[in-house]
């Protein structure tokens, strides 16, 4: 019998580990795709605004100023979105065992408490009235 449970334990701790790295990957991969989506729009924005700054004789100075202005926006946003995402990112949690093992920490035993407790009255009396 407690073979038995001792496998069903070990077999539920597997899946638990299997879940949190599959989790962990997943976090991991939706990380790296909006990095890659990040990277992509402030390329298409920072080319097209280019090419707005590089050719202001054609668009006149309202757009050339606020494609200045963007790019320089967009160049504050991604240094604030990397400290945020990379730099004050906590740690990620390393992956260790499930086990029961692993988990359980130390017992100590607690002494018994002798504790003087005062006597009290050992009748209690009805007042009618």
């Amino acid at each position: 019998m407690a073979d038995a449970r001792t496998r069903e334990q070990l077999r539920q701790e597997r899946e638990a580990f299997d879940r949190s790295c599959r989790h962990s990957e997943a976090w991991f991969r939706l990380r790296l795709a909006l990095g890659y989506l990040g990277i992509g729009l402030m390329l298409a924005i920072t080319s097209t605004a280019a090419w707005v700054l590089f050719h202001p004789e054609a668009y006149g100075p309202l757009p050339v100023g606020a494609l200045a202005v963007a790019v320089m926006t967009q160049t504050l946003g991604l240094g604030f979105a990397i400290v945020r995402m990379v730099l004050l990112q906590p740690q990620v949690a390393a992956l260790t065992p499930a086990t029961v093992a692993s988990r359980a920490t130390p017992m100590t035993r607690l002494k018994a408490s002798t504790a003087a407790i005062p006597a009290g009255p050992t009748t209690i009396t009805a007042n009618e009235g």
